[in-house]
């Protein structure tokens, strides 16, 4: 007798993998925008650790990736971890090169899906976005007047709502809905919201060039989307009168957008004379309108105070390089490298621009390998769309369109700090050169590839324990921080550095806080001196982990100054005044030291 439920049990493997892929992903979205886009340490290293795990899982049974651009973001994410034992700042270097290398289990376990479940985690995407603007608006997710969100920064906030949103208007041409143009009128008002400038530029030209470039075949769909666009940022005018009215009329939004006469859609004329209407009454609203949060975006200019300082940054940023083009410093070096070049009085932790940032961690290595990452997406893209027709040409181009949204952000902001943003950035590219092929488990039962399979999944298994590691000691930092000020115990707080020291890699950060509150004590209870001399030693061993950071040089001068080496201690803030001559701190320390002289 044949077997044949043997063609039922090939199928079974694939969905299972498939599935469990897309719930771990599913779980990741929504921790993302529940903690902050995984900007923070212990969020990302903990929440990672499952993301290791799983890719482990993945690859040892699923499909192993293909692309180019996978291998080449391998490296790049190799050379991170390389960088790190060298770098100015390795603690913040080992962070930074655990948070980029979440991306790897993030393919993986994309790589397992199908086509069917790739669009409903995009819909997941798409509709956590658009409900977290419902829930933005309601807990006052605000700060100067400016939306930001979950991120806790607008700027960040309004790119990922215009990500979503480009992903929207593709999901509707491909499946028209009226869950789907209520979701892009929701996007839109988050979008005005922020008040974002940059993003509002990125809009009006990604938008119509999305439009051109799925094809007169695909525009049938048009005018509904724009008359979405429109009434979500009209009513976003709304919000500065009262958030309720906001958020009524933003539920209000569908009898607007869902029920008008499809009759007014057939022709066009008539629908693009409502867009043409709709537009002019909204720039007539927004240059009209006083309030603060609109006269930003109506006052878009080169001369803006925010444009002026970035350009500062890239001048002060383009120095570093220069005196090591080659190597680089490792990453998150530009927090400790600016107060050694800059040149006028700032203090940014982020550089607002990704490929000098790239440039100065990993030095032209690592920036060719970042533009080959880029190139290799746009190509793979561009062929992609020359060969696709239908849903799959649509899909190609949105992914596309949103891809260069995040790449162009990235370049006048710090995107891709956060995971949550890199690793969508990455999986839209993927999406984009490949969204027409359905993912298949083939290679599952090649025994030729069964060591390279083993091989990246114990690697993966041990960046998941490390990342437990790591993300363990930064959890006992955050609750040494809160225990002084709550619980007013610094012995607590000093028990909870030693062990948060114990996990970490290089702890520069727990050596230099332990340092702080020993001074501290000593300065406020008069304790014995040898807690001064202990401190002494604790600064020391900061400083041997990150020898250029300004805050632990003056503080071992201060610790200097404690234990009777007065003239000392005042020689050497001297030198550090001469060499950071913006650090506020530094010059206020010199001034209380002078005065007491």
């Amino acid at each position: 007798m044949t077997k044949k439920p043997y063609p039922l049990q090939q199928k079974q493997p694939e969905n299972w993998i498939s599935l469990s892929s897309l719930a771990v992903l599913t779980l990741f979205f929504i921790l993302a925008f529940l903690q902050h886009g995984l900007l923070f340490k212990p969020e990302y290293l903990l929440i990672g650790s499952i993301l290791y795990a799983a890719g482990s899982l993945a690859i040892f049974w699923g499909k192993v990736p293909s692309q180019p651009a996978f291998y080449v973001l391998l490296a790049l994410i190799c050379l991170y971890f390389i960088m790190s034992f060298h770098a100015v700042n390795k603690q913040d270097s080992f962070n930074i090169a655990f948070r980029i290398a979440l991306i790897i289990p993030l393919w993986l376990l994309t790589d397992q899906l199908t086509i069917k479940h790739t669009h409903f985690l995009i819909r997941v995407f798409i509709h956590s976005c658009s409900a977290w603007v419902f829930m933005g608006v309601l807990f006052n997710q605000f700060r100067e007047g400016r939306f930001e969100g979950t991120l806790q920064y607008a700027n960040a906030w309004g790119i990922l709502l215009l990500t979503a949103l480009l992903l929207a208007i593709t999901q509707y041409l491909t499946r028209p809905s009226k869950i789907n143009l209520w979701c892009i009128c929701i996007l839109a008002s988050g979008i005005l919201l922020s008040g974002s400038r940059t993003v509002v530029i990125i809009m009006l030209i990604l938008i119509p060039l999305q439009m051109i470039a799925i094809g007169k075949e695909n525009r049938t769909s048009l005018p509904q989307i724009h008359i979405a666009i429109l009434s979500g940022m009209m009513i976003s005018i709304t919000f500065s009168l009262s958030k309720w009215l906001f958020l009524c009329t933003l539920l209000l939004a569908p009898i607007a957008i869902l029920f008008i006469p499809s009759l007014l859609f057939k022709n066009r004329r008539w629908g693009m004379a409502l867009c043409f209407i709709g537009f002019s009454v909204i720039t007539w609203a927004l240059v009209s309108h006083q309030s603060g949060l609109f006269q930003r975006l109506t006052h878009i200019t080169l001369q803006a105070p925010e444009w002026k300082a970035r350009l500062g940054y890239y001048h002060d940023a383009w120095l570093i390089i220069l005196d090591s083009p080659f190597f680089g410093y490792g990453g998150g070096a530009w927090n400790i490298l600016q107060y050694h070049y800059q040149t006028a009085a700032y203090s940014v932790r982020y550089l607002h621009n990704h490929w000098l940032e790239t440039w100065i961690d990993t030095g032209i290595t690592g920036l060719a390998l970042y533009c080959c990452i880029v190139l290799l997406f746009v190509w793979n893209g561009i062929v992609s769309y020359r060969t696709h027709t239908g849903t799959s040409k649509i899909w190609t181009v949105g992914c596309l369109s949103a891809y260069c949204c995040l790449l162009l952000h990235s370049t006048v902001d710090f995107t891709f700090s956060y995971p949550l943003l890199f690793g969508i950035w990455v999986l839209l590219g993927k999406w984009g050169s490949s969204f027409g092929v359905n993912n298949s488990n083939k290679e599952v039962n090649d025994t030729g590839k069964r060591t390279y399979r083993i091989g990246i999944s114990v690697g993966l298994l041990l960046l998941a324990f490390f990342s437990i590691r790591l993300g363990v000691s930064e959890s006992f930092l955050i609750k040494s921080n809160q225990a002084i000020p709550i619980q007013k115990s610094q012995d607590e707080a000093l028990l909870l550095l030693k062990k948060s020291a114990e996990y970490s890699f290089a702890p520069a950060e727990q050596h230099e806080q332990i340092a702080k509150l020993l001074l501290q004590s000593f300065l406020e209870k008069s304790t014995s001196y040898s807690e001064l001399e202990r401190a002494q030693i604790e600064v020391k061993k900061a400083i041997s982990m990150n020898t250029k950071d300004p805050h632990t040089l003056l503080l071992q001068c201060q610790i200097e100054y404690a234990l009777g080496n007065q003239s000392s201690a005042i020689d050497h803030l001297v030198q550090l005044k001469q060499q950071f001559p913006f650090r506020i701190d530094i010059e206020e320390q010199y001034t209380n030291w002078h005065s007491i002289k």
